[in-house]
């Protein structure tokens, strides 16, 4: 229920009874199709090992096959959170409450940090010049080519010296698979400006208000248009909210701006031995290259 639908997307719903509308398919009768032995379940049908979901994922996948329509681009289901979940998913589990109610400038950078860079730390250093409290939002979909787990740990070990900066995760509503799944794709398609809006304006109504959030930081984009795409939007857009948007712009090295890409180039390159020009040494020491 937390979940926001796009036209085209597929649920599944693993349920007892009957949903009006929904293709139904029975696990008994897949089980029976297939002779799947006894030994392959415990207490009852749906609790299986591997092989049996295997056989069921298939089948479901060749029920979705043949019913799949095209899209609508212009349908959407929004969900959006309520503000007391907003405040208990943050403040009350990731955000100290004295720090946070004590600020009086509260700014935000929604980050991937894949992986955590010198440029992350600059515009981190930057932010925080202008605010009480930064909240760092570390992307939490687990799409990018270091885990969440590791990048929100090099964030943490990045930041950690920091006074008022707190690294929370980004949780789904702010840059997820369901408000803005372009930016996981970097696909430029025709709805981009709709659902770039809409994480946008998602973050503006239901982050940013219960949070207090005055400024949203960014780092100057000049390579990847589906990001570019995301910073005008949020000059367009937030304002209109009274949140500040300060664009930082990117440090360079040599004749380059450091990025995440770079690094992941130089990783996969087996380039390892120029990486401290590009890594703070936290995350040097994190990836086992210091």
């Amino acid at each position: 229920m937390n979940t926001t639908f796009h036209a085209g997307d597929v649920l599944v719903i693993h349920e007892i009874g009957g949903i009006p509308g929904a293709i139904e398919i029975d696990p008994a009768r897949i089980a029976y199709k297939h002779k799947m032995p006894m030994d392959w379940f415990t207490d009852q049908m749906p609790h299986a090992n591997h092989h049996a979901i295997a056989i069921w994922a298939q089948e479901i996948f060749n029920h979705i096959r043949k019913e799949a329509v095209a899209p609508v681009p212009t349908e959407r289901r929004e969900i959006r959170p309520k503000k007391r979940y907003i405040e208990r998913y943050y403040i009350d589990t990731f955000l100290p409450r004295e720090a946070w109610e004590k600020a009086h400038k509260i700014g935000a950078v929604v980050m991937n940090c894949n992986p955590f860079t010198r440029g992350h730390r600059f515009l981190v250093e930057q932010a925080k010049k202008q605010v009480d409290l930064l909240i760092i939002f570390v992307v939490e979909e687990d799409r990018s080519y270091f885990s969440f787990e590791d990048r929100f740990a090099m964030v943490r070990e990045g930041t950690k010296d920091m006074k008022g900066v707190l690294v929370v995760p980004s949780g789904d509503f702010i840059l997820s698979q369901s408000t803005f799944p372009e930016y996981f794709i970097k696909m430029e398609d025709k709805d981009i400006v709709q659902n770039v809006e809409y994480d946008v304006t998602m973050f503006a109504e239901c982050i940013a208000g219960p949070l207090g959030i005055g400024y949203r930081f960014v780092g100057e984009e000049l390579q990847d248009p589906v990001t570019a795409e995301y910073n005008k939007a949020m000059h367009r857009i937030l304002p209109k909210y009274g949140i500040q948007v300060v664009e930082i712009p990117r440090i360079s090295e040599g004749n380059a701006s450091i990025s995440a890409s770079s690094v992941r180039a130089k990783i996969e390159g087996g380039e390892t031995h120029s990486l401290e020009k590009l890594l703070p040494i936290s995350t040097l020491q994190y990836l086992g290259y210091a």
